[in-house]
């Protein structure tokens, strides 16, 4: 990876920090809707002051960063794809095509602050930008940014009667917002976010678009002009350039701080002057930030600790965007702290999840080239999955972007028990993390599993056959605990006691099941191709199918008992409430115990070293075997056996004459592996003639 990346990708990771510090206070609270309809929201104490830290040094600076950095990554892609010879536009297209598929994903499923919604509508804008001449990119660029500022401040122009109107309007929306957070996971929640919410925030997002192609532009005429080719280049700005950017910014500063603290009141229009300040201040802050990442990056070369974190979250930043929302939401939810935590609050909370963020990032890029969301957009744009992986398998990716969809499922479901009192939800929660767990077992299997040692000199492949036994006895135990759970909950009931039976809350059951029946029966298929685009050898694919399949099934039971119980099935019966989801439950465990059962038989056949259970695949190496014998062989035996991905084929042989030519049978060897070594690379053979045979010729030797 050249060096212009590496500095790229640590701003793009330094400006996650910043981004994630203001998204978080918006994830706390609905104050957003009072400001952006020009309300003011007195805060005091430590959250006054945290709020005015990060009005100052966040607010406005990293979403400038972010959005510049877009525009940069934009001319590095389509300079590299021209390079290579591939169809830039149609590829750029299909880019911008993945990112609205996500973001609009992201805006209705999780958050209604999401910006990758804008920033895909608007990079198609970019295409017809793209063949200018770099003079004319930069006076768009400045034209759109004046159109911008312009637009801010004239919002100072409001009437005083518009403004009160305005304000009233917002006061009614934040309590709408106030109210509906207060169920969030409920059915009137995802209701009110579906048909207020997001509505809402799209149209204000037409507000932001010249800003957005602005600083792509700018971005673009960076890229052009190779400000970042070459770190050591923002050296050659004179130190003036630096002193009265500064200047400005701490005039501005100091103003936004005077107002905030109540020492000037621009009156009315106070809160809408802020944020214009803010946002300007921003644009100031966001040159000097990227002017000193750039050159203590040049003074270490990007190494030490932080810039090798930062580099890693800048690598994996769409991941970690995305994660960002998923993780904060989960806590404050489940945590019941919307609207109960405060500035200083929410920044501990955001300092603890980029903590993790960034271990997490130097774990992926550890293992693979690029986070799973970064894998599953660039495969969307080339159709290919090819030089996108470390290593160089089709098991690793694949079980890397399985552990997001379990751990993204075990999340949901410990946010929707908590709303909906379903012990069948809670169980299917920790279904979904165990399997995590076992995924993240897998990736290792995966890559251990050919490494040969002088205690395993054939391999590690019995951890393949090892991990799809614990995984059968870990489903087979769900299955019964589940089973047993709703047992439990019906006797409970036939014995008339509904003391220790929480009532069902339907709607966020249903709202769960339903999504998790998608993710788990798309991963059923995605993992069945896998496994045929490994020949029909992985036997981590194969396990992890069988998993998703019982999880998908397991989802669908809940979601049709729930929706049963919508429709007001079950008339006037009183049991419905109760045990809807626990009769499913049962009864779905009982069709699906027949799966882990399966699995648990095959992986200690395999152990144990037993014969190979696939009749097809038995023929195939038998039939390769006959193609490839010298005539005058007979083949007495044929044993195959089968460890995980490792095929070990024993032929026992019988020779007319009663000897045979050793070089006959090395080229039957070297023949056999040649074919079905294609298929089953990791394949070993041993040719082993009857008692009353011997090799022919004086060089005799064993031929295995």
């Amino acid at each position: 990876m050249n060096k212009r990346m590496d500095v790229l990708d640590v701003l793009r990771g330094f400006a996650l920090i910043g981004i994630l510090m203001v998204n978080v206070q918006l994830m706390t609270s609905g104050t957003w809707v009072y400001e952006q309809t020009g309300s003011r929201v007195e805060v005091n104490g430590i959250d006054a002051a945290a709020g005015l830290i990060v009005t100052i040094f966040f607010e406005g600076a990293f979403i400038t960063l972010f959005t510049f950095l877009f525009g940069v990554g934009f001319h590095v892609f389509m300079s590299r794809a021209e390079q290579k010879g591939h169809p830039a536009r149609k590829l750029f297209f299909r880019r911008m095509t993945g990112l609205l598929i996500i973001g609009l994903a992201h805006l209705f499923l999780v958050w209604m602050g999401d910006i990758l919604t804008i920033y895909a509508v608007t990079g198609f804008l970019l295409l017809f930008f793209y063949q200018r001449q770099a003079q004319t990119m930069l006076r768009w660029a400045l034209g759109l940014l004046v159109l911008f500022l312009m637009l801010l401040f004239s919002r100072l122009l409001i009437p005083a009667g518009q403004l009160e109107a305005m304000r009233q309007e917002g006061k009614t929306m934040g309590a709408a917002v106030t109210d509906a957070y207060a169920e969030a996971g409920s059915w009137s929640w995802l209701v009110f976010r579906m048909t207020e919410e997001v509505p809402w925030v799209l149209s204000e997002s037409v507000f932001l678009l010249p800003f957005v192609l602005g600083m792509f532009l700018l971005g673009m005429y960076g890229g052009k002009q190779g400000w970042f080719e070459e770190p050591s280049r923002w050296k050659a700005i004179p130190r003036s350039v630096y002193a009265v950017v500064l200047l400005l910014f701490a005039g501005m500063a100091g103003v936004v701080a005077a107002m905030e603290t109540g020492f000037l009141d621009a009156g009315a229009h106070q809160v809408f002057l802020l944020d214009t300040l803010t946002r300007t201040a921003g644009a100031l802050l966001t040159f000097l930030y990227t002017a000193g990442i750039v050159y203590l990056f040049s003074r270490v070369g990007g190494r030490g600790w932080w810039m090798t974190s930062l580099r890693c979250m800048g690598r994996t930043a769409l991941t970690m965007y995305l994660l960002q929302s998923i993780t904060a939401l989960t806590i404050i939810y489940a945590g019941d702290l919307y609207g109960r935590i405060g500035t200083a609050g929410s920044l501990l909370l955001a300092v603890g999840i980029l903590f993790g963020q960034i271990l997490l990032s130097r774990w992926i890029l550890s293992r693979w080239k690029q986070g799973p969301v970064e894998y599953l957009w660039r495969r969307f744009t080339y159709k290919t999955v090819n030089e996108i992986r470390r290593p160089d398998s089709i098991e690793s990716a694949s079980l890397l972007l399985g552990a997001g969809a379990n751990l993204l499922m075990a999340g949901m479901a410990w946010v929707t028990y908590y709303y909906s009192h379903s012990e069948a939800i809670l169980l299917d929660g920790n279904y979904s993390f165990i399997m995590f767990l076992g995924v993240i077992t897998a990736l290792q299997v995966s890559i251990v599993k050919a490494r040969r040692t002088k205690t395993f000199p054939l391999g590690q492949f019995f951890y393949e056959s090892l991990y799809a036994f614990m995984k059968g006895l870990l489903i087979l135990g769900v299955l019964l605990m589940a089973a047993s759970t709703a047992v439990i909950r019906i006797f409970l009931y036939a014995s008339g006691s509904t003391e220790g039976i929480p009532m069902l809350v339907p709607e966020p059951i249903f709202y769960y099941a339903a999504a998790c029946t998608v993710i788990c029966y798309s991963m059923t298929l995605f993992y069945r191709r896998q496994y045929r685009r490994t020949g029909g050898q992985s036997i981590l694919m194969r396990t992890e199918q069988k998993s998703t399949l019982v999880d998908g099934s397991l989802s669908l039971g809940i979601a049709a008992g729930v929706f049963f119980l919508m429709q007001g099935g079950g008339g006037n019966a009183g049991f419905v409430p109760y045990l809807a989801d626990a009769i499913f439950v049962l009864i779905l465990a009982l069709l699906l115990v027949r799966e882990p059962v399966s699995m648990i038989r095959e992986s200690v056949i395999e152990l144990a070293g037993g014969a190979l259970q696939n009749k097809g695949r038995q023929a195939y190496f038998e039939e390769v075997i006959a193609r490839h014998k010298p005539a005058s062989w007979n083949v007495e035996d044929v044993f195959i056996s089968k460890n995980g991905s490792r095929y070990m084929l024993m032929i026992y042989i019988r020779h007319v004459d009663g000897y045979f030519a050793v070089e006959e049978a090395i080229g039957m060897k070297r023949n056999v592996l040649k074919e079905a070594g294609a298929h089953y690379p990791h394949l070993y053979l041993e040719i082993i003639p009857d008692s009353g045979s011997s090799w022919h010729a004086a060089e005799t030797e064993q031929v295995q």
